[in-house]
């Protein structure tokens, strides 16, 4: 397999579009390499391009090097999204994690408000009003309404949009288990 070069910059006819105007038309050319590596080529750009902190002419990078077109911080782990199979996203899955994370976060907290809420009911006459008080005040209803939505719209697979909320069970170490989509197959780890 020959090696994959990409063009960027601020001209809408570059590989990778970065729209700054620290970044020059055609700041920069990247060589692909096999196991996510490259050759970062800066283009005799106005304001330089740096990675790892270090203005360079040409250099080689990863995934994890920090990239500065001009002054503007790029994301070096976009560059290699080009060098994938068609059907691996991997890497788009990862980046949910966070997403997932805050998700579980979000069902844990009302989780523990509803069994404060249960203790409550043991207790005859005041409870009850306790129990109005507190969903009042930490909107529970609210809260679950918003999550369900929260988790249709944003714990979705990257590849067909399927939202993984129709898998009631399907949480983060089931996902790990599956490693595909269960309806476009895509490869998530």
């Amino acid at each position: 397999m020959s090696p994959q070069k990409l063009r960027i910059g601020r001209k809408p006819d570059n590989d990778i579009v970065v729209d700054h105007p620290s970044v020059s038309g055609y700041h920069a050319l990247v060589t692909l390499g096999p196991d996510h590596s490259g050759i970062l080529e800066d283009n005799d750009s106005s304001n330089g391009t740096f990675v790892d902190g270090v203005r360079i002419r040409k250099t080689q990078f990863t995934p994890r090097s920090s990239i500065l077109l001009g002054k503007m911080p790029f994301e070096a782990s976009k560059i290699f999204r080009f060098d994938k199979q068609p059907d691996d996203y991997t890497f788009e899955f990862k980046e949910m994690q966070p997403v997932w994370q805050k998700l579980e976060d979000e069902r844990v907290a009302m989780i523990d408000i509803q069994k404060r809420i249960d203790v409550m009911l043991a207790i005859p006459y005041i409870g009850r009003v306790i129990i109005l008080w507190m969903n009042k005040h930490y909107g529970l209803e609210n809260r679950r309404v918003k999550w369900k939505e929260d988790m249709r719209r944003l714990w979705v697979c990257p590849a067909c949009q399927q939202p993984l909320r129709d898998y009631d069970w399907l949480t983060w170490n089931d996902c790990e288990h599956l490693k595909k989509c269960p309806k476009c197959k895509a490869r998530w780890f």
